[in-house]
């Protein structure tokens, strides 16, 4: 996202960190690799997915184990160094998978760094974007007691990586050493993306977020078209139809460049909520000033009409004609 728009105002990893292991300045984003203790709480909160770390939980058939690493050793070997890394793009990955429970063994650790309990409510979330698709949800079994033998038995061929040596920032790395930082025509969808994409077009459908446009602040300038990398916001231009903006919320992953890059503070992003509103009618008119051709929001026919240029900056009035 920075690597996109140098108005990129999202430091959520910076602000999820509870090591600040992330820094963040006007010239660079990086990782302290020696305070960083690979907790992966900036995975969770992450809307582009920069950030991964090395990590597969055990899975037998609907099933995934999640084992705090600060519980003791009669919990097997396959620990993650902390239960709130899973957010919504880690939980839409095992449902693809065929994951309906979580397995979780927790330490009861009374100073848990994760503020809010992340799990908790991204599991909530997700299950509620679920139940909205008539699709079953992910439970969640949690308690003290140790798991079924079949998860602790020793894997003595099982190499665990320290946690030190795990890869953090493994696709904000890709994305930063590409010369080329516009949007990919055909941005690839996300595994919670094709989750929401699953019967949504009813109207009822709720989306992890949801873009609006309001239509009498918006000017046309397509600036969150162009910058938008999920292509949530998109200008439609068909034959025989009348041109218009189309929403898709169930590609929007809430990183809000398009507000960074409003000026008109035209654009609205609601968390959790329906689309009521998907097609934006966009009238086409000639600017009388300079004869650019224009469009903005709206159905009625536009007459004597500035461009977004010419009306703020009123050079046309400064125009004359020398008669002779």
């Amino acid at each position: 996202m920075h690597s996109i728009s140098i108005t990129a105002s999202c430091q959520l990893c910076v602000d999820a960190c509870p090591a600040k292991a992330i820094v963040m300045d006007d010239e660079m984003l990086g990782l302290d690799e020696a305070a960083c203790t690979a907790c992966g709480l900036c995975q969770a909160v992450c809307p582009q997915n920069a950030i991964s770390i090395v990590y597969e939980p055990p899975v037998r058939g609907d099933e995934v184990l999640l084992v705090c690493e600060k519980t003791g050793a009669e919990y097997g070997r396959q620990r993650i160094s902390c239960l709130h890394q899973v957010g919504m793009e880690q939980l839409a990955k095992y449902y693809q998978q065929g994951v309906r429970k979580l397995i979780v063994a927790s330490a009861d650790c009374k100073t848990c760094i994760a503020p809010g309990r992340l799990l908790e409510k991204h599991l909530q979330e997700f299950n509620l974007l679920a139940c909205n698709r008539e699709l079953s949800p992910i439970e969640m079994i949690v308690g003290p007691c140790v798991p079924d033998k079949k998860w602790c038995q020793a894997d003595e061929e099982l190499e665990l990586e320290d946690s030190s040596k795990r890869k953090l920032f493994t696709a904000l790395g890709k994305h930063l050493s590409d010369n080329n930082n516009e949007p990919a025509e055909d941005a690839p969808a996300s595994q919670h993306a094709k989750f929401q994409s699953r019967n949504a077009s009813p109207k009822t459908t709720i989306f992890s977020w949801v873009p609006r446009i309001n239509e009498d602040r918006c000017d046309g300038c397509d600036a969150c078209m162009r910058i938008c990398p999920a292509h949530s916001l998109t200008r439609v231009n068909e034959n025989g139809s009348q041109t218009h903006y189309e929403i898709l919320p169930q590609n929007c992953n809430g990183c809000e460049l398009c507000l960074d890059v409003c000026q008109n503070d035209a654009i609205i992003l609601s968390e959790m909520d329906v689309c009521k509103t998907r097609i934006v009618p966009l009238q086409a008119f000639t600017c009388t000033s300079c004869g650019v051709a224009c469009h903005v929001p709206g159905s009625e026919t536009k007459e004597d009409s500035l461009c977004r240029i010419c009306s703020q900056t009123q050079h046309h009035k400064k125009l004359f004609q020398v008669l002779t």
